[in-house]
């Protein structure tokens, strides 16, 4: 059996997830079309000409490390099946490399803070580790006006 020998890997945040509402985090949703719930991504200031052309963005993918996940975790028990899966076919935010993903549209965009709004399955104050244009289309559509 072939087994990799894990190698250090360096990740540093770009910045920070706020949440601005008072919603209650739903852990069980997979559904990341959802836009309703509002976030600002503060990037870190350094990261400041990493968001020219971001105006003409309308979805992000916003790429984050769920810093409270249990990374032993290998099997799971999605809430609406009684069948224990392998956390790699499931929604789990408990898993060994905790990187979460989630869609975001962007609604405002003022020097280093992007107000966004969709369902990222994390507390405020998440670290972020990549934004990106959603990446199934990777079109650049014009920011909606609001």
């Amino acid at each position: 059996m072939f087994y990799c020998q894990p190698h250090p890997y360096e990740l540093m945040p770009i910045g920070t997830i706020w949440a601005t509402d008072c919603c209650p985090m739903d852990t069980t949703s997979c559904s990341y079309r959802d836009y309703d719930r509002n976030y600002v991504l503060e990037l870190d200031a350094v990261y400041f000409d990493g968001c020219i052309g971001l105006e003409t963005i309308s979805e992000l993918t916003i790429l984050y490390w769920l810093r409270e996940a249990n990374r032993s975790v290998l099997k799971s028990n999605p809430p609406d099946d009684a069948e224990e899966l392998g956390v790699f076919a499931t929604c789990t935010l408990d898993r060994p490399n905790p990187i979460g993903i989630g869609l975001g549209l962007a609604r405002k965009i003022e020097k280093n803070l992007i107000h966004v709004s969709g369902r990222l399955e994390c507390p405020t104050g998440t670290p972020i580790l990549d934004l990106r244009p959603e990446t199934l289309y990777c079109g650049r559509t014009q920011l909606p006006h609001i």
